[in-house]
């Protein structure tokens, strides 16, 4: 890569120092060919206006004499030198040299190497002729060659560097991502780089992050489903045991305790499933989430359900429902919104006291209903805040499925409120303790 890069710069100075001299070439000479012959032309016909003019022919002399490029020596028809600024004159042409001047009246080059001749006309009455040499002066032009090539050398040392500059963070990514690919998922980048290629590898970095976080996750997932799977299947080995060895009353007690353990499977592969597919809907637009059998009801009866249930489940706890509305109007599907409320619950139940109570309120502002759920429990850490919506994350790993669950009702939780459009926030309460809440629209605000 380094070298391919090194090579595209490289190609781009080549490709300028070639526009450059065909630039030069086919532009700039040309135009200094135009205006040397221009200064030729000024300074012959000056020379035969002022030839019967001795002192205005020197002072010509004194200022052809400034021209650092140009040595001229004019001749008039006769063969006389008007003016010149070389010394000694150079010298005149043959006669055969003034006769192919003549019959092309164009500039002629001379048998002498580097020497021309022009001649000079009044109308079509010949005057006679400048013979010059154009001298370019071999320490300005080495000098300008010279800056170009080290000009060229400096661009193509930044241009190295800049090749292994950028190459370098490349290669990094490059290994890091062969590397996770490889199956290594401690692989990182961790770039200090604060532009584009450091954005980059901080991407790969988060990506990377979440990747082996999934999987963590996922092997957490097996882990417990199959010790939830453990438990009933070997219950229901215990039973078929006890059926062949004719105990009928044990034999129903264990049934019984089979057709628990089977709800509670049935429950977690529902949670599972349901999971799943609002994993797969997450990020896309509300019409592609999973379909809601929506009704207009009154959120009052969905608090007041949840909390019966809960009183049901924990007749020793205390649950207070506080409510700042006399009707607040949803539209929303009753059951997946009860299930919401039934996981909030169930989380404060769980994770708080049995002698502490548990606080629900609810209440209508701003177009938006807003459910709340508030314990006095062992609150949340700031490490563990930052999961609590991962699937199948657990804070409290030691707890058994029945306290604490497989991770996957929070998670429910917030895709069934952004299902209604709503949103979702766990924060510390005031004191200790836990606030979980939720808004979704009221059906106001939908319908206005």
């Amino acid at each position: 890569m380094l070298l391919r890069i090194a090579l595209y710069g490289f190609s781009l100075l080549f490709l300028c120092t070639t526009a450059f001299m065909t630039v030069y070439l086919t532009m700039v000479q040309p135009g200094l060919e135009r205006e040397r012959i221009g200064r030729l032309t000024r300074a012959m016909d000056a020379a035969f206006e002022s030839r019967q003019m001795p002192v205005v022919l020197a002072a010509q002399t004194r200022a052809l004499h400034h021209e650092p490029f140009i040595r001229m020596s004019v001749y008039a028809a006769d063969g006389s030198l008007l003016l010149t600024n070389e010394d000694p004159p150079l010298a005149p042409a043959h006669a055969d040299e003034i006769a192919r001047m003549r019959a092309t009246n164009e500039a002629q080059p001379m048998n002498t190497e580097g020497r021309m001749m022009v001649g000079a006309y009044d109308g079509s009455a010949y005057l006679g002729y400048a013979v010059y040499v154009w001298r370019s002066p071999p320490f300005r032009t080495n000098a300008t060659f010279l800056a170009l090539a080290a000009m060229l050398g400096v661009l193509a040392i930044f241009s190295f560097v800049f090749a292994r500059r950028l190459a370098a963070p490349l290669e990094e990514l490059s290994d890091a991502v062969n590397a996770f690919g490889a199956g290594d998922t401690a692989a990182r980048v961790r770039s200090t780089r604060n532009d584009e290629l450091g954005d980059l590898a901080r991407s790969f970095d988060g990506m990377a992050d979440r990747v082996a976080g999934m999987l963590k996750t996922e092997r957490e997932l097996l882990a417990n489903v199959s010790h939830e799977l453990r438990t009933p299947i070997a219950r229901m080995r215990t039973v078929l045991e006890i059926i062949e060895e004719g105990d009928a009353a044990r034999a129903r007690r264990g049934m019984v305790e089979i057709a628990e353990d089977l709800g509670e499977l049935e429950r977690l592969v529902a949670d599972v499933l349901m999971a799943a597919r609002l994993d797969l809907a997450a990020g896309r637009t509300p019409k592609d989430l999973p379909p809601l059998r929506t009704e207009r009801i009154d959120a009052h009866s969905i608090a007041e359900q949840a909390v019966a249930r809960l009183r049901v489940q924990d007749p020793k706890r205390t649950v207070v429902l506080t409510e700042s509305t006399s009707k607040a109007l949803v539209e929303a599907d009753r059951a997946l919104l009860r299930r919401a409320m039934d996981n909030l619950l169930d989380n404060a139940r769980k994770y708080s006291p049995t002698t502490t109570a548990i606080d629900v309120s609810l209440r209508e502002q701003d177009g938006q209903v807003a459910f709340e759920v508030a314990d006095r429990g062992m609150g949340i850490t700031e490490s563990d805040r930052a999961q609590l919506f991962t699937p199948f994350f657990r804070g409290d790993k030691s707890r058994s499925r029945a306290a604490g669950g497989v991770g996957l009702g929070l998670v429910l939780t917030r895709r069934i409120v952004e299902a209604h459009q709503g949103t979702i926030e766990i924060r510390p309460r005031d004191g200790g303790g836990t606030v979980a809440a939720f808004q979704i629209p009221s059906a106001h605000s939908l319908s206005a």
